[in-house]
């Protein structure tokens, strides 16, 4: 099945500020013009909290519990999200 992510990070540069995932049969693709299916999910993010989050540095719950990401769309889908990153989370010490 063919299932468009939409990602917006609004303080960038607006060159910057829109990337869209599409995943269809098993393989993944991002994608730096809009695909032009209809988003199965949206997600709004702080650019610094998204890539601390994908290196590991950041509990995708923090991050979501402080309004740093912002998912709307499919629930079960907003749920499995998180799960799409392949790095473990990591616990650092300030």
């Amino acid at each position: 099945e063919r299932t468009v992510v939409a990602f917006s990070f609004p303080e960038e540069a607006p060159a910057n500020r829109y990337y869209w995932l599409l995943v269809d049969g098993g393989e993944a693709e991002l994608c730096y013009s809009d695909p032009g299916d209809e988003p199965a999910l949206s997600v709004v993010a702080e650019s610094l909290a998204f890539v601390a989050w994908h290196r590991g540095r950041l509990l995708w719950s923090d991050a979501v519990r402080d309004g740093l990401i912002r998912v709307t769309g499919e629930r079960a889908l907003a749920r499995s999200l998180p799960d799409w990153n392949l790095h473990t989370p990591q616990v650092w010490i300030r």
